[in-house]
């Protein structure tokens, strides 16, 4: 499989690339000897051994075993016990959860519920999976509340209900009332329910064909060797035969004994008729697997027909943010704002004909993303966005957009002087030298001023690693894991290499000792997010100028609020604060990077580095994500590039609402 690389100054066309980057804590810079086996630095479904308890004075009796999630070497110390070589199949992890799920415990419902819904190992059950999480929810587990709010807003085992999401977000980050926005992803079908049934049936249909036609052709494949070795086996003795019969012929002056000579004929008749059967059967054989490769290539584009067809028109608004305001679906701006822009993204699977707000006529980018100026009508203007696909099918979202006349008390964030922030750190790779991958140009320089202005300018502990292997970036997170507190602030900044399955839709950070044809050095993003949620920080975010984020979740966010907009609470900002965040800012989703456009810096990374040595005031993950998609939206159109950001939180890595914030050292 290709490597999917940053576009290299020598190569911005050649090399199709991704490249990640991730930021966190104290300025070390890291050299580390590689043991033997880094595997055992990552999370694994740990059984503890059970505790012994003692009641009254002379009795005593263990306990049941304990689940934990937590490194291999450190549940190998505590004597516990794991799975070592099948941790990629899920049902061992069930094994590990159940029990303790069904005896009520919260976690492990939860738990339980992931493995339902990512079915790796099972075939996912979403409806299984809302069973657990509606279990732990109702115990008030927040990670449940927010994993079971992502399967309504998706519609995924349960009826589609946008409304009941919000709410379950809102519980989950502990506010009760509407001072909680999200910037909300609108999903709405483009054909009816039970046109869409009836496009799944056939979509699962073809993807039985497919698997079917898969199978068929590698049992052909399998015979076609068998016959090879049996006809390689038959050319062996018939020449044994023969040679047998020279020789007989040779050293018997009188003759060979006719019967004996008869008898070698006869057996290199036999072998002759049954090479000449055999090469008949190989060359049906070669025949079918042409046919059959002919039937997977036509099936492979029904298929991608039939997953076209299956999409869903969406409709992305991402700013400004919605929440339910004085009962509907609106934002609010300060009265003195006459014109609000507005913008986001949408997916039309068919291709769009026409796009409407408020009945103009608006075009959509080269990256799929609206941008429009709204006048604003008086105190209340309603907003109405229609997009029209080429078969004639339309997806609409409307909302309201309220000019408020209260004066903001509590505008300025940095006067929040009681926010509980606790210690940043940060933990900054960059990768430009390769082993085995064509290296690299600004990824080193994006962590070196990356570490610079988190320092400097945002009092952070940073730990800095160049040209980092995979030991070497897993040891580092491993630390992090094992000194880091639940009041604490990790920021991780990731520049290189990454890499997706299109398969599994598993994406990959490639360390400088990756192989590009084997995964022995990669690091999943499955992997990362499962140390992740191992992490006690209160609150994560992962800067990633590359494929990780677009294969993690895609689930709302809290926010804070818009530019021209009244600013976050300081209610809302101390209730974020206290709720655990796990996100991902991302360059360009599961799209190839640039690691060109911003002179010594990534585009992306130029925007992400100006927006936070610009920034004079506490900054909100979801208004750093706006400002860096504005300021490249002008450098893209610039070089004629295609590349969005995107901001999520990420999936079952513990996160429970919450936000990042960055707070400059000079206004504390």
């Amino acid at each position: 499989m290709p490597i999917n690389k940053k576009l290299s100054v020598t190569a911005v066309v050649a090399s199709i690339t991704s490249a990640i980057f991730l930021s966190s804590c104290a300025h070390v810079d890291h050299t580390v000897a590689v043991p033997d086996d880094a595997d055992k630095l990552l999370i694994v479904d740990c059984l503890l051994p059970p505790q012994v308890r003692k009641l009254g004075s002379s009795f005593a009796y263990a306990a049941a075993r304990r689940p934990v999630k937590t490194s291999a070497v450190d549940c190998e110390i505590r004597g516990g016990e794991y799975v070592a070589y099948d941790r990629a199949d899920y049902r061992t992890a069930l094994k590990v959860w159940l029990p303790q799920a069904e005896a009520g415990d919260p976690e492990a419902q939860n738990y339980v519920g992931q493995i339902y819904e990512k079915g790796l190992g099972l075939k996912e059950d979403y409806k299984t999976a809302a069973y657990w999480y509606e279990k732990s929810a109702e115990q008030g587990f927040s990670e449940a509340q927010i994993n079971l709010g992502y399967l309504y807003e998706k519609g995924l085992g349960v009826a589609q209900d946008s409304a009941k999401a919000l709410n379950l977000y809102r519980n989950a980050s502990g506010i009760e009332n509407d001072n909680l926005e999200f910037a909300s992803t609108i999903e709405v079908a483009r054909v009816s329910q039970d046109q869409l049934a009836k496009l799944q049936r056939e979509l699962e249909a073809e993807q039985q064909k497919n698997l079917r036609l898969q199978e068929e052709m590698a049992s052909v494949r399998d015979q076609m060797n068998n016959l090879d070795q049996e006809l390689a086996l038959a050319r062996a003795q018939k020449r044994s035969k023969e040679l047998e019969l020279r020789l007989a012929q040779s050293e018997q002056s009188d003759g060979v004994d006719p019967a004996m000579e008869q008898q070698l004929q006869a057996e290199i008749t036999d072998y002759e008729q049954q090479l000449s059967a055999g090469e008949k059967a190989l060359r049906d054989f070669q025949s079918k697997e042409k046919s059959l490769e002919k039937e997977i290539e036509d099936n492979t584009l029904q298929l991608a027909s039939a997953e076209l067809n299956q999409g869903r028109m969406s409709i992305q608004l991402i700013d400004p943010p919605m929440s339910i305001t004085r009962g509907v679906r609106g934002a609010v701006v300060e009265e003195s704002v006459k014109e609000k822009e507005i913008f986001g993204k949408i997916n039309v699977p068919g291709g769009l004909e026409e796009l409407l707000i408020n009945n103009s006529l608006h075009e959509l980018d080269e990256f799929s993303m609206f941008w429009a100026n709204v006048p604003l009508q008086g105190s209340i203007t309603p907003v109405d966005i229609v997009a029209i696909d080429k078969l004639g099918q339309k997806v609409d979202y409307s909302f309201t957009i309220f000019s408020d006349q209260t004066p903001n008390k509590e505008a300025a964030l940095i006067q929040s002087t009681d926010l509980k922030v606790g210690r940043y750190r940060a933990l900054i790779i960059g990768n430009n030298s390769y082993q085995g991958i064509p290296s690299l140009s600004t990824a080193v320089a994006d962590a070196q001023a990356t570490d610079r202005v988190l320092r400097e300018r945002y009092g952070f502990q940073t730990t800095v690693l160049l040209n980092a292997n995979r030991y070497e970036i897993l040891s580092s997170l491993d630390e992090m894991r094992r000194t880091m507190t639940a009041d604490d602030n990790l920021l991780i900044y990731y520049a290189g290499h990454g890499e997706i399955d299109r398969v599994n839709d598993r994406g990959y950070w490639l360390p400088v000792d990756a192989d590009p044809e084997r995964r022995t050095n990669w690091i999943s993003n499955i992997a990362i997010t499962d140390i992740i949620n191992a992490i006690p920080a209160r609150h994560i975010m992962v800067i990633a100028d590359s494929c990780y984020s677009g294969t993690l979740g895609q689930t709302n966010l809290a926010a804070g609020g818009a530019e021209g907009q009244i600013q976050p609470s300081a209610e809302w900002v101390a209730a974020m604060s206290e709720v655990n965040a796990r996100t991902v800012l991302t360059s360009g989703g599961v799209r190839p990077v640039l690691d060109i456009g911003g002179g010594e810096h990534s585009v992306f990374a130029k925007a992400f580095l100006s927006v936070l040595n610009e920034n004079n005031t506490l900054l909100e993950g979801h208004s750093l994500y706006r400002q860096v998609m504005r300021q490249m939206r002008v450098s893209m159109a610039r070089i004629n590039q295609a590349q969005v950001p995107e901001y999520a939180p990420i999936k079952h890595a513990g996160h429970e609402g919450g936000e990042f914030f960055l707070k400059p050292v000079d206004s504390i």
